[in-house]
């Protein structure tokens, strides 16, 4: 096992992704509806806004294609995790994890969890520019602090319900949702790819 993937790897893994026609829509234009309502100055301010949050999102999606890209190769190469565990080991352990793994396997595993990571941290990186996008377009008023891809898609709904309906059925989407919790378990709970004794409590009557 190579590392790396070779370019012709890389090349065919990424042909068969989503990513080549979404490249293509990062790159905008993204234009504001209609004809701007304030002074001149304020539109051409908007426009130099959009332009910049436009390569900002290119540049966010390519990270999230390369990462996709990487932990794909990864997984390719293989990773016996059918049986996380057995109990009692084979060395008179309590429990084995991964008794199915050779030593590189570990290394492939390792490899993989990692762009796993990094492709669920770009990828809500990127629904957060979208969101930027949204809120520069439509002149939605969110605050720095506030905006991200769910409050523009709800702000928007006050005066473009029919792009705010198409928006939310994203965030409505199943595999949006197992996405997002995917990536706040990696950012703010245990990974979902470790592993080890956990410990709970219940109380009964």
């Amino acid at each position: 096992m190579s590392e790396f993937p070779s370019a012709d790897e890389w090349r065919t893994i990424y042909i068969a992704s989503p990513f080549p026609p979404l490249l293509t829509l990062a790159r905008g234009p993204y234009d504001p509806p209609g004809q701007s309502t304030g002074s001149n100055i304020d539109a051409f301010a908007q426009g130099v806004s959009l332009r910049r949050l436009e390569l900002e999102l290119y540049n966010r999606v390519v990270d999230v294609a390369r990462s996709y890209v990487f932990m794909e190769y990864f997984h390719s190469q293989g990773i016996p995790d059918q049986r996380w565990y057995i109990s009692p080991g084979r060395a008179g352990q309590s429990v084995e994890y991964f008794p199915d793994f050779q030593e590189n396997h570990f290394i492939i595993k390792g490899w993989f969890d990692y762009y796993a990571d990094t492709f669920y941290q770009k990828l809500f990186a990127a629904w957060a520019v979208a969101g930027h996008i949204l809120n520069d377009m439509f002149s939605l008023g969110l605050k720095r602090k506030q905006v991200d891809f769910e409050p523009a898609v709800k702000r928007l709904a006050r005066g473009y319900s029919g792009l705010a309906t198409a928006l939310t059925s994203v965030l409505e989407d199943s595999a949006f949702e197992q996405a997002r919790q995917l990536r706040n378990d990696i950012s703010h709970n245990e990974a979902p790819a470790s592993v080890g004794m956990a410990v709970s409590k219940s109380e009964t009557d």
